[in-house]
């Protein structure tokens, strides 16, 4: 057994006994990244600057951004088990992928803190230690040094792709379940994350679960899991009354899914690709909108709280609008975010990306993927 594998199972038998393990832990209890450097082994050979012809959207559902060298170096790193061998043929591409979108697609975190534009510093100081631990350095790691700076784009990238890769001490493939797209839990081997077919596959339904920034907030969800944070039973005003499907408080593996949905949004959508087209189209946006507005709304009743439980300001805007409501022209100009000009000039770096839109029932999308990742 390597020395990563050494710490990470270590880490991993704390966290299962509900104790705070040291590793990863600043000094304010925030967890912040480990220190081995994953993304390091993976870069710059899966990053996305590089991929010609525009990749990750395509009427292909097989096609992925994935090149061989990147392929490659994640399936080295990556604890995959035997059980991939009877995996459908494009799930572990897909999943692959999903890896690789949090190592290499840029990230912008919310202004003040704010979700949906609204709540200033809702969101949780936790996840900023996980994102940016270093320009918070005074409340993640005790201070020492200078701090204070907001991390690029890579340092952001590089600190979630560490801390994502530090709690996966194995990855089986589910055969048999049609509940769940994906989960995670302690085991003999350490944590294991269990992905099934609904995490993706070549069918009708894939058009619900088939944008890659989807699945790649879906292994960020399950990653905080692994820091011993399990869901609460909901109530019945929740979308799954009676599952243990909720959270408390923004602090969970949703909280921390909203927070990087965001910054998805925010870093991307300024860019064009190489042809000139926006990186996230509307399309891409009203998905991402709708997955939040959709958990924000149903996933935050539980027992031991009383009432949807987030930010006065966030629970009177689900009140007064329907998720629809929240479409790329609100989300622009209430997240503040900037947008391709008309001629294709990016304000930030090109990407690879364009895409043919996969038609999905309106309204459907988000209510499908909430219902398969709890």
């Amino acid at each position: 057994m390597d020395q990563q594998t050494v710490v990470r199972s270590a880490a991993a038998a704390f966290l299962s006994l509900g104790l705070a393990a040291t590793v990863g832990l600043g000094a304010s209890g925030c967890l912040v990244a480990q220190d081995i450097n994953y993304f390091g082994e993976v870069m710059p050979e899966c990053d996305y600057r590089e991929i010609d012809p525009p990749s990750y959207k395509e009427a292909d559902l097989l096609r992925t951004t994935l090149r061989p060298e990147c392929k490659e170096l994640l399936e080295a790193i990556l604890p995959f088990d035997e059980t991939w061998a009877g995996a459908p043929a494009g799930l572990k591409d897909k999943l692959l992928e999903a890896f690789q979108f949090v190592a290499a697609f840029p990230l912008k975190l919310p202004r003040e803190g704010r979700l949906f534009g609204v709540a200033p510093y809702a969101i949780p100081l936790g996840h900023y230690c996980i994102f940016d631990p270093i320009g918070y350095e005074d409340e993640c790691l005790g201070g020492g040094g200078a701090g204070g700076e907001a991390a690029s784009v890579h340092q952001l990238n590089r600190n979630l792709f560490n801390y994502l890769l530090a709690r996966i001490d194995r990855i089986t493939y589910d055969a048999v379940s049609t509940g769940k797209t994906a989960s995670m839990g302690p085991s003999v081997d350490g944590w294991l994350l269990t992905i099934a077919n609904p995490f993706w596959s070549p069918d009708t339904w894939a058009n619900y679960i088939s944008r890659p920034f989807i699945r790649a907030s879906t292994l960020v969800h399950e990653a905080r899991h692994a820091d011993s944070r399990m869901h609460d039973i909901c109530t019945d005003d929740a979308d799954l009354p009676g599952r243990a499907a909720c959270d408390p408080d923004l602090t969970g593996p949703y909280g921390l899914e909203m927070t990087y949905l965001h910054a998805v949004m925010g870093g991307a959508a300024p860019l064009v690709d190489a042809a000139g087209d926006p990186v996230l189209t509307d399309s891409d946006m009203e998905w991402i909108m709708g997955d939040m507005c959709g958990t924000l709304t149903f996933r935050f009743y539980t027992h031991y709280t009383d009432g949807r439980q987030l930010p006065p300001e966030l629970n009177a805007l689900f009140d007064e609008n329907d998720c629809g409501d929240f479409d790329a022209e609100w989300a622009v100009a209430a997240l503040g975010l900037e947008r391709p000009s008309a001629t294709g000039v990016s304000p930030g770096r090109p990407l690879s990306g364009s895409e043919e839109e996969a038609e999905a029932p309106e309204g459907a999308q988000d209510k499908y993927r909430r219902l398969l990742m709890w």
